[in-house]
Protein backbone atom coordinates (compact mmCIF):
# COMPACT_ATOMS: atom_id res chain seq x y z
CA UNK A 1 0.00 0.00 0.00
CA UNK A 2 1.69 3.32 -0.68
CA UNK A 3 2.38 5.73 2.22
CA UNK A 4 -0.91 7.93 1.32
CA UNK A 5 -2.79 4.89 1.61
CA UNK A 6 -1.28 3.86 4.91
CA UNK A 7 -1.61 7.46 6.39
CA UNK A 8 -5.45 7.66 5.45
CA UNK A 9 -6.09 4.38 6.88
CA UNK A 10 -4.62 5.88 10.11
CA UNK A 11 -6.86 8.76 9.80
CA UNK A 12 -9.65 6.96 9.55
CA UNK A 13 -9.27 4.65 11.99
CA UNK A 14 -8.95 7.42 14.56
CA UNK A 15 -11.90 9.47 13.00
CA UNK A 16 -13.67 6.16 13.38
CA UNK A 17 -12.85 6.08 17.47
CA UNK A 18 -11.02 2.49 16.73
CA UNK A 19 -7.73 3.27 16.47
CA UNK A 20 -6.89 1.70 19.97
CA UNK A 21 -7.10 -2.11 18.62
CA UNK A 22 -4.38 -1.13 16.14
CA UNK A 23 -1.70 0.49 18.05
CA UNK A 24 1.08 -1.52 17.46
CA UNK A 25 0.54 -1.01 13.71
CA UNK A 26 -0.46 2.12 13.30
CA UNK A 27 2.97 2.91 15.10
CA UNK A 28 4.95 0.49 12.71
CA UNK A 29 3.36 2.27 9.52
CA UNK A 30 4.21 5.87 10.97
CA UNK A 31 7.72 4.48 12.29
CA UNK A 32 8.40 3.44 8.37
CA UNK A 33 7.08 6.56 6.62
CA UNK A 34 9.29 8.92 9.31
CA UNK A 35 12.37 6.74 8.64
CA UNK A 36 11.92 6.50 4.46
CA UNK A 37 11.28 10.36 4.52
CA UNK A 38 8.73 9.91 2.37
CA UNK A 39 7.38 13.43 1.10
CA UNK A 40 4.04 13.15 -0.74
CA UNK A 41 3.88 15.17 -4.08
CA UNK A 42 0.95 17.20 -2.94
CA UNK A 43 -0.58 19.47 0.15
CA UNK A 44 -3.17 16.88 1.33
CA UNK A 45 -0.65 14.21 2.02
CA UNK A 46 2.06 16.49 3.45
CA UNK A 47 -0.51 17.75 5.48
CA UNK A 48 -1.54 14.62 6.37
CA UNK A 49 1.59 13.11 7.46
CA UNK A 50 2.78 16.07 9.20
CA UNK A 51 0.00 15.68 11.32
CA UNK A 52 -0.30 12.10 12.15
CA UNK A 53 3.52 12.33 12.61
CA UNK A 54 3.33 15.28 15.02
CA UNK A 55 0.31 13.63 16.61
CA UNK A 56 1.81 10.51 17.34
CA UNK A 57 5.23 12.90 18.86
CA UNK A 58 7.24 12.58 16.52
CA UNK A 59 10.25 15.74 16.03
CA UNK A 60 8.68 16.81 11.96
CA UNK A 61 10.13 20.33 11.02
CA UNK A 62 7.76 22.78 9.97
CA UNK A 63 7.85 24.17 6.14
CA UNK A 64 9.91 21.22 5.29
CA UNK A 65 8.86 18.36 3.13
CA UNK A 66 10.91 15.23 5.09
CA UNK A 67 12.95 14.97 2.45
Amino acid sequence: MRALGQLELVDNLQTLGIHYHFEAEIRRILENIYNLSNCEDHLYGVALQFRLLRQEGYQVPQGTCMT
